[in-house]
């Protein structure tokens, strides 16, 4: 009996990944640091038990998951992510590799996190995980390789027939796509060249931080989402984070409370 339903645990989970639904939560700017780290830090602790709870297919941070590394490294951070059950997965911010990267910055955050930029399966989906300040500082060699290789695993993705994600840092807008550069987004020029890119590539979801504000836009078929923070929130809203369930035909999401 217990074989048996082990066995029909399993074809129920592979029935939902062939059906194409994936459950992720978005988590922001958890920055350890920015105004009271012992605070900040036993949220996003506790923003780690509520994922634990929902159990969903992964975890997105997107960027600045410390303050200032110079300061406080990354050791509490590694160690309250780890009590996660499912996996994890970090994104670089500015507060993590500084405003304009530079090959230091990058090699110390690779040392600590990981790859700056990745891509990773989940379920039938592909995650590309993006160094969005190189779209904020788009000029020099480091910013041109991460261009060719995105082009070449959108590419890759399509040929594959695999659905796409895209999680990055910096939003390619807040509002409207003509709106003027400023700190919280990329500079118009850029921005239409990477909004055309991802469209063409019919990326389902593109998952941003920063702005410590929530919002949502959608621009020629691509879903943009920014979503809560485990810190400080400037729209006054509750700490959290989202809880995002992607299938062919809705994207949903659920605001979920620290409280």
């Amino acid at each position: 009996m217990k074989k048996a339903l082990i066995l029909l645990l399993g074809f129920f989970i592979a029935l939902s990944a062939f059906c194409g639904e994936l459950r992720i939560v978005q988590m922001c700017d958890p920055q350890l640091g920015m105004k009271d780290y012992r605070t900040e830090l036993e949220d996003l602790k506790k923003a780690i038990e509520k994922v634990n709870l929902l159990k969903p297919d992964a975890v997105i941070i997107c960027g600045d998951l410390v303050n200032d590394p110079g300061k406080t490294g990354y050791g509490d951070f590694k160690a309250a992510i780890k009590a996660s059950t499912v996996p994890v997965y970090c994104v670089p911010g500015n507060h993590d590799i500084g405003g304009e990267p530079t090959m230091a910055t990058i090699a110390a955050y690779e040392k600590e996190i990981g790859k700056d930029h990745y891509t990773v399966d989940i379920n039938d989906y592909r995650l590309i995980v993006i160094d969005s300040m190189l779209w904020k500082y788009p000029a020099g060699k480091l910013a041109r390789a991460q261009e060719s290789w995105l082009k070449d695993e959108l590419g890759k993705a399509a040929g594959e027939g695999r659905k796409v994600m895209v999680a990055g840092h910096v939003p390619l807008f807040i509002k409207t796509v003509d709106e003027v550069e400023e700190y919280f987004n990329v500079k118009p020029e850029k921005r239409r060249e990477i909004l055309d890119l991802l469209a063409a590539n019919k990326v389902a979801v593109a998952l941003f931080g920063h702005t410590h504000t929530s919002f949502q836009n959608i621009e020629n078929g691509v879903t943009y989402i920014n979503g809560p923070t485990t810190s400080i929130n400037m729209d006054k809203k509750p700490l959290g984070f989202n809880l995002i369930t992607i299938s062919p035909e809705t994207i949903k999401v659920e605001y979920i409370t620290l409280e």
